[in-house]
């Protein structure tokens, strides 16, 4: 107990060893031959029924497909009225069935249906004094419903305040608990964007279980886990011994060079800060995962990073009391880096090629990003965990 709450703490290798999965490619969409172009996949989720749905952020459309992969209908369109999204970032299945896409900018979630009848949107509400929210991440279970983003000031004599966020927010767009925040000011006469302040753990690194706890990595620098309750009370906090991992100067100029890209347009002069060490938690990966049977599953920088041939990553698995059980590796060509990976039921995984940059490309116009390899249009691939043969 460590000021009355519960900390878990972990030894760095887990109890029963590592297991492997095998991943059997049952359909797939998108790609140079298919009829569905995709554009900027910023999300994929399930429902119970165990339909796909596509979140392309480029058209802001949702493409609707049945577990068979059958292309079924298309949710939401680019616009201002009913039923309709700019600047879609990400998206959720609530729990009454309805699916929600949220705008980044005046931030708010757009809802629909099943056949894709308007329903009422969630218009955020920020605390008085601290400005417009403008939204990056969304995350819902049971009766929550958590947003990520900053609150934005306007800009005197070119100097903005900022706060990152992470809170949980009321059907009516009021803010419940705050889990995590950042204050920062960005300097327009010196522009720097600093990796560390501009894109925390906290944004992606979240998720929430069916009865509505949030589980969120809440700092870049720390292997650790805070588990809070549908109210905001924090519950529990799950450590690993864990060590940093520091990159490579390729992967340093890559990620530089990705970000350096959405910049191009700026009418100002600019700096970029990249960070020596990865995040101990992948945060654009969606590196915290809770699975429908409570367990926690856990993307660690090693667990992406230098993966035997073969092998797409590698996650820590703990079991619903927090104790690290297992490693699970899945086995398939994909890039643990750069191509995401979705859980959508018991047995299957949804990759989607290239996905983590285009998850950045979302900040600029995304062309000068995604065009740098002729001809690699982005895919959505459903596969089957199986055991691999040992």
């Amino acid at each position: 107990m460590i000021d009355g709450v519960t900390h878990i703490l972990n030894d760095a290798e887990p109890a029963q060893g590592l297991q492997t999965l095998r991943l059997e490619e049952l359909w797939r969409a998108g790609g140079e031959d298919d009829e569905v172009f995709f554009g900027l996949i910023g999300m994929v989720c399930s429902d119970p029924a165990g339909n796909i749905y596509v979140l392309d952020s480029q058209v802001c459309q949702v493409y609707l497909y049945s577990p068979d992969g059958e292309l079924l209908q298309t949710l939401f369109r680019e616009g201002d009225g009913p039923g309709e999204i700019r600047r879609a970032r990400s998206m959720v299945v609530l729990g009454d069935g309805s699916i929600g896409v949220i705008q980044e900018f005046p931030g708010r979630m757009v809802r629909v249906d099943r056949a894709n009848k308007p329903l009422p949107s969630i218009n955020l509400s920020a605390p008085e004094g601290e400005g417009m929210a403008a939204l990056d991440g969304c995350f819902a279970g049971g009766p929550t419903l958590v947003f990520s983003g900053t609150l934005i000031k306007q800009a005197i004599k070119g100097v903005q305040e900022r706060k990152t966020f992470l809170s949980i927010f009321s059907l009516e767009g009021q803010e419940l608990a705050r889990l995590a925040i950042n204050p920062s000011n960005r300097d327009f006469n010196n522009f720097v964007f600093a990796e560390k302040c501009e894109m925390p753990c906290y944004y992606w690194a979240n998720c929430v279980d069916g009865d509505g706890r949030v589980y969120t990595a809440p700092r870049r620098d720390e292997y650790a886990v805070e588990v809070y309750s549908p109210e905001g009370k924090l519950e529990r906090v799950i450590k690993r011994n864990y060590q940093h991992l520091k990159r490579s100067a390729v992967e340093r100029r890559r990620i530089h060079d990705m970000l350096d890209s959405l910049f191009q347009s700026f009418p100002i002069d600019y700096s970029i800060e990249i960070e020596e060490y990865d995040y101990d938690i992948l945060a654009m990966q969606g590196g915290v995962r809770v699975r429908d049977d409570g367990t926690l599953w856990i993307l660690s920088s090693r667990g992406a990073h230098d993966q035997p041939a073969g092998m797409m990553m590698t996650f820590d698995v703990f079991d619903p009391e927090g104790h690290f059980q297992r490693q699970v590796a899945l086995k398939c060509d994909h890039d643990g880096l750069w191509d995401g990976l979705f859980f959508t039921g018991k047995d299957r995984a949804v990759v989607v090629t290239r996905q983590i940059e285009a998850k950045v490309a979302q900040y600029g116009d995304g062309a000068s990003v995604l065009a740098e390899d002729e001809g690699s249009a982005m895919e959505v691939i459903c596969y089957r965990m199986v055991a691999a043969e040992q």
